[in-house]
């Protein structure tokens, strides 16, 4: 009756398998339609980007351990694919350069992530729609994915709170404490450019604790993160940083340019960043600045 049906079939896909389970083509329909159920073990990541030919020399790696969507349906042509997934993934990792250079070094990433998620496959990108992630320490609601089939990606994550424990190290340097943010990314996929706006509880950055952020505007391009409009308190202290800029690929982990002010900088609290507060010799000194 013109439709070609799959009890069951397996791909070798992304280094991985995708197993195809009641798999229905209707090849003489108009817009050829289809639907099956999708369960996908062992994929790598960078190798879907290359095999699906977003990017040959992808900056991102990630274990794609298992991925279950219970239906997936639409037409072939035009490509139109809707359907929700949950996936079990881990070692998630941005690097300064092609995952596939040897010179490559870790600029952030997460260990363990479960997703929860519906997933549109449309012409011209694969899209993830009102994402839900787990982490070990936090979870994240409603972002938005586009994966271009021409080198273009765009991210949106209107409101999430994570603990920065989940993304440690950022290139060499621990990071700690539990973060408010908004982001928006966009760009082509090996040179995005991301702007956030985010607070923070008890930063705490290298081994030098912060206090709690309060405003902060970030912008990432290439490696090179730019901050401005940064306020923070810590103690009985206020003080600002009107503009900062952090250099990812330079002579260092991590070299950084900025302009700090307050108008009311305890001494004890200056000397709690470089973990001189309970240091015996500094004991009887105090003031403001």
């Amino acid at each position: 009756e013109n439709v070609v049906k799959f009890a069951h079939a397996k791909l070798g896909i992304a280094d991985g398998f995708a197993t195809f389970t009641d798999l229905v083509v209707e090849p003489l329909a108009k817009g050829i339609p289809m639907k099956m159920r999708v369960d996908v073990a062992g994929s790598s990541f960078t190798t879907l980007m290359r095999d699906l030919g977003v990017s040959d020399h992808a900056h991102v790696s990630w274990d794609l351990r298992e991925l279950h969507a219970p239906s997936i349906a639409g037409t072939i042509l035009p490509l139109h694919l809707d359907g929700d997934f949950v996936a079990d993934t881990g070692n998630f990792l941005v690097f300064d350069r092609a995952a596939d250079d040897p010179a490559h070094q870790r600029l952030f990433g997460i260990k363990e992530t479960g997703i929860r998620a519906h997933v549109a496959i449309r012409p011209l990108a694969l899209e993830f729609v009102g994402i839900h992630l787990t982490l070990p320490n936090s979870t994240l609601d409603g972002g938005f994915c586009s994966i271009g089939f021409h080198n273009d990606i765009r991210v949106d994550v209107p409101q999430a709170k994570v603990d920065l424990v989940d993304f440690t190290p950022l290139a060499a340097i621990p990071l700690a404490g539990q973060m408010d943010f908004t982001a928006h990314m966009q760009g082509v996929f090996n040179a995005p450019v991301l702007e956030a706006d985010s607070t923070i509880q008890n930063f705490v950055f290298g081994d030098m604790p912060f206090g709690n952020v309060t405003a902060a505007h970030a912008s990432l391009t290439g490696l090179v993160l730019t901050l401005r409009d940064v306020k923070a308190a810590k103690g009985r202290s206020n003080y600002e940083m009107p503009s900062a800029r952090l250099d990812f690929g330079g002579r260092a982990a991590m070299v950084m340019d900025a302009k700090v002010a307050s108008q009311n900088l305890g001494v004890r609290d200056f000397f709690g960043v470089f973990k001189l507060d309970d240091d015996p010799r500094f004991a009887e000194i105090d003031g403001t600045l």
